[in-house]
This record gives C-alpha cells, sequence and structure tokens, in this order.
C-alpha cells in the first residue's frame, strides 16, 4: 500500500474528506477512494468534545483498477458510493472501475 492520505472532495451534495490509498497485486494497481462521513462528537462519546472531529465510513469503497496494458488508473469520483470515472494513462489501456458496499 502506498500513497494514503486523507483528501478532500466534492461533489453534488457539498464537500466531504475520503481517504485515497493505492496499491498493486501483480501488475495491477488499483486507486481506492473510502468517503467519510464526519459525526459529531456527542454521538461518539456521550456529550459535546470541544475541538474533536471524529468521521466513519460513508458506506462504500470507490475502486479503479488497471487492466493489461495499462500503466496506472487515473480515478474521479463523481458523486459519492455512486458514480465515478476511471481514466488509463496509457493510450489503448483501460481500467475497470467498481463501487463496493460492505455487506
Amino acid at each position: 500500500m502506498k500513497n494514503a492520505t486523507l483528501v478532500t472532495l466534492k461533489d453534488s451534495q457539498g464537500e466531504y474528506e475520503a481517504i485515497s490509498v493505492q496499491y498493486q497485486v501483480g501488475d495491477f494497481i488499483t486507486k481506492l477512494t473510502v468517503p467519510l462521513t464526519q459525526v459529531s462528537s456527542e454521538k461518539m462519546t456521550g456529550k459535546e468534545v470541544g475541538g474533536t472531529t471524529y468521521y466513519m465510513v460513508a458506506g462504500c469503497e470507490m475502486k479503479c483498477t488497471s487492466e493489461s496494458g495499462c500503466g496506472t488508473c487515473t480515478q474521479e469520483v463523481i458523486e459519492r458510493c455512486k458514480t465515478q470515472k476511471c481514466t488509463c494513462s496509457s493510450v489503448g489501456g483501460t481500467c475497470t472501475g467498481s463501487v463496493i458496499f460492505p455487506e
């Protein structure tokens, strides 16, 4: 796993935080984005805590995986947990996109 970062993204629902990670399995490189939802400190601790921000996973994982002939994919999240665009950096290569909801 490499390039794990906390990023701020924006969609039609507004700005939100997400974890962005890149990892490699064999020849395939995957870019993974996990949208986060901010939760009030009162819900987490039972009381309001000043200056502390809590996050939880928003309910999905969004992936773009390079296929044969593609070096890496560019991932553009259009709507969290719904729509994304996966573009291959190599001419003639392809990327596969998926949105996964945990059971």
